[in-house]
């Protein structure tokens, strides 16, 4: 069986964000695939509501992006890009031609496979669509048992379902009394073995379920802030991310200069995610918690009025790299961006995007 090597980000024209699938496959004949081997369609501008629903397996020469929502297209859809100019979809109706893409809309798929066909230059390219909630294939539609057992001390939990299907994701809730905190969840199957279950959350396998946790004393956090800046042409971008006390994190972003139609947004775990903008700045909390020293790869993402700023961020949760608030103030207006931040022990300040020491030598 031949598999896809790995996934990259790019950048494509139209402020469309990409992610560009490379298949070491050539092939005109759509090939079947293992259904468990290949990670879920995530979204883009979808925002979340079809997250783990999709995915697809393409042909040589494709670039495949997250769930669209309507603006592209009169539909919610998954936009598909090709090298060359496009004549024909096998989807008819369900598919709207769209620049150098396609838009193949959500309401074609039904079935657990549905094969597509787009006419691009003088190649076919030919590829399946896999819809988790569809039906044939290899799809189990017996529904599961979760069974939740109360914790003896230390709070209550619960689950989002008593019965689900094979792959459904499962969100869990705990609801600590005072002084105490979530400890650790403990999900097993019909065989006593171990569940996974990442930020609260875990896919049902095909067993019954039984769901507990435990509780610990609770850690009064402080808030841990990692910032920094990028200079784009001729605009300085700040941002920064705060683990919060209740262990979500808040993205932050703000810009130096009035940017037309500015639509910011932070990927993470390739999710692009839309964020609250007010003014030149903007802000996202997650809901799912983190634990200190996870790793977290993300990017903030600024497309603006013919033009777009990327910044990469890599980072520890619960990494800090600014001082106590009370101690250095940040000042924010339109003339002066000021901001002091300790460095490997030093302090540096941070004015309009430059680099100075503490005696205001340039760095």
């Amino acid at each position: 069986m031949k598999k896809f090597s790995t996934i990259q980000h790019a950048l494509m024209a139209g402020k469309k964000l990409l992610l560009s699938v490379i298949a070491i496959s050539i092939s005109a004949t759509v090939f079947a695939i293992d259904w468990d081997s290949y990670a879920w369609l995530g979204d883009g501008a979808g925002g979340g509501a079809y997250s783990e629903m999709y995915k697809v397996a393409p042909a040589e020469g494709q670039n495949v992006v997250n769930i669209q929502k309507p603006g592209f297209a009169a539909e919610d859809g998954i936009y598909t890009n090709f090298p060359a100019g496009i004549s024909a979809c096998s989807l008819g109706e369900k598919c709207a031609i769209d620049g150098a893409g396609v838009v193949l809309y959500l309401s074609a798929f039904t079935a657990k496979e549905t094969d597509v066909t787009v006419t691009a230059g003088d190649k076919e390219y030919a590829f399946t669509v896999f819809y988790k909630n569809g039906q044939g294939g290899q799809q189990d539609d017996t529904e599961y048992t979760i069974t939740v057992i109360q914790p003896a001390q230390g709070g209550t939990i619960a689950a989002d379902a008593t019965k689900a299907v094979y792959h459904t994701t499962i969100t869990l809730t705990a609801t600590p009394v005072e002084g105490k905190q979530l400890d650790k969840w403990i999900v097993i199957d019909a065989e006593s073995n171990p569940v996974a279950v990442s930020k609260n959350k875990f896919d049902m396998p095909k067993s019954n379920v039984t769901v507990t946790a435990t509780f610990k004393d609770k850690v009064d956090l402080k808030p841990a802030t990692y910032s920094g800046s990028k200079k784009e042409g001729e605009t300085t971008f700040e941002w920064s991310v705060t683990r919060n006390t209740d262990q979500t994190l808040t993205f932050a972003i703000s810009w130096d200069k009035e940017l037309e139609g500015a639509a910011p947004q932070v990927n993470i775990k390739d999710n692009y995610i839309a964020m609250t903008a007010t003014g030149k700045s903007a802000t996202y909390t997650t809901t799912d918690i983190y634990d200190d020293g996870d790793q977290l790869n993300f990017f903030f993402y600024v497309a603006y009025t013919g033009a777009a700023a990327r910044i990469d961020v890599q980072y520890t949760v619960g990494e800090s790299n600014e001082t106590d608030t009370t101690a250095f103030e940040r000042v924010y207006n339109n003339e002066t961006r000021t901001r002091k931040v300790i460095e490997n022990g030093t302090i540096v300040i941070i004015k309009d995007g430059i680099r100075y020491n503490a005696l205001g030598t340039k760095l």
